[in-house]
């Protein structure tokens, strides 16, 4: 199966959050970058409701969850965050074309968690985009869920990635991968982050983004 050790979604990531300002626990989708790092969508690490802004607390990370019964599973691989880092701009703005967070772990995954790669998101292009996560209307969101569309598109409007790919509450932080080539199914990358309602996500390598300066950051930055 595609979340098995090794297999081609391994490094997806079931998330539960905690906020010291509510017992709520909200979850959504993460990706492995590398074997330290998880990338999620910065308006769970800095979210911003009732007139104020709520600083995430902990967070759980889950990769191969399946079902309820997914925690405590030796089966399933759990780790929890210990520092995060948001672009400078999101920071400062709390705005959709920087909505995008890096966390480290408490210890590095093991190898049969294949990182996604990534690259910077092309402003135009035509090919099929898949959106792997934990949507809230599909059992709760206890089981991955992937939507799959051959899209075309020629510009980036506001600084964001729009897509027709299906998705829904709990999937904020989910990988929008581009497949190179029809014929391999492993053939993807990372080109953006989904974020937003109405089919949008963050950009990687625009309007100040750069996944490598966000690593360098968690690796050099002061604890968060």
């Amino acid at each position: 199966m595609h979340f098995a050790p090794y297999g081609r979604f391994r490094g997806i990531c079931k998330l539960f959050m905690h906020f010291d300002t509510t017992p709520t626990v909200f979850i959504g989708t993460g990706w492995v970058i590398d074997a330290n790092t998880v990338v999620k969508a910065a308006h769970w690490v800095l979210p911003s409701y009732d007139n104020a802004i709520h600083i995430l607390s902990s967070i759980e990370v889950y990769c191969g969850y399946d079902g309820q019964d997914s925690k405590g599973n030796p089966k399933v691989d759990y780790r929890y965050g210990t520092r995060v880092t948001v672009p400078h701009r999101y920071w400062m703005s709390l705005t959709a074309r920087h909505d995008v967070a890096m966390i480290t772990m408490d210890r590095a995954l093991p190898r049969y968690v294949t990182p996604l790669p990534y690259k910077n998101t092309p402003p135009a292009g035509s090919c099929p985009i898949a959106i792997p996560g934990y949507p809230a209307d599909k059992e709760g969101g206890h089981r991955m869920y992937i939507d799959e569309k051959h899209i075309a598109w020629h510009d980036l409007p506001g600084g964001l990635f729009r897509h027709k790919v299906n998705t829904y509450k709990g999937q904020s932080g989910s990988p929008i991968l581009a497949f190179d080539d029809d014929n391999d199914p492993y053939a993807c990358q990372v080109i953006a982050v989904h974020t937003q309602s109405g089919n949008s996500g963050t950009c990687i390598g625009h309007a100040e983004n750069n996944f490598d300066i966000l690593l360098a950051s968690l690796q050099y930055g002061p604890a968060s």
